[in-house]
């Protein structure tokens, strides 16, 4: 297991490593605590990789926690303390675990201080950020599109005429 995993996140392919680690954590129970740190580390990187709005990181995302439990302090907290274990620098020594380690940190820092929170919350939700979310059927990633793009899409279409039919 580790000669892939290693040589695919040194090469930072993120789910071809996670892949592999969920592929070890199946035959063999004892080798699930090397599988977690591997998944740990490449679930925080490929939540840095989807930003909000192009500009934000997804604390949520890299905390991995759904929005609706971010008033929930203790699962905030216990997450945190989770993604910790799993991912201190002198434990872990995948390749990238220490970014990893310091954004978990970071996302921590914001989530767990009320006004940072608040003020984090007020600009991934301000109205000119809002943005469109579709996820491809074929490679299931995720794409956002700006709703000011869309709109000015929309506007072209029906200032030109074009007409667009479902196809029957």
């Amino acid at each position: 297991m580790e000669p892939h995993v290693t040589r695919t996140s040194a090469l930072r392919d993120l789910p071809k490593c996670r892949h592999y680690a969920l592929q070890a954590r199946k035959p063999d129970p004892l080798q699930s605590s090397v599988a977690d740190k591997i998944l740990a580390v490449a679930d925080v990187l490929i939540a840095v990789d989807r930003r909000i709005h192009d500009t934000h990181l997804d604390y949520y995302g890299i905390l991995q926690i759904r929005r609706s439990e971010s008033e929930n302090r203790r699962a905030i907290r216990s997450q945190f303390k989770k993604l910790a274990a799993l991912l201190n620098p002198n434990v872990n020594k995948f390749a990238f675990s220490e970014e990893a380690f310091n954004l978990v940190r970071e996302s921590w820092s914001v989530l767990s201080d009320l006004d940072k929170k608040t003020q984090y919350d007020t600009e991934i939700d301000s109205p000119e950020n809002h943005a469109f979310w579709t996820l491809c059927p074929y490679c299931y990633y995720m794409y956002e599109y700006n709703i000011q793009s869309i709109s000015l899409l929309f506007d072209f279409i029906t200032t030109t005429n074009i007409y667009i039919f479902p196809t029957l």
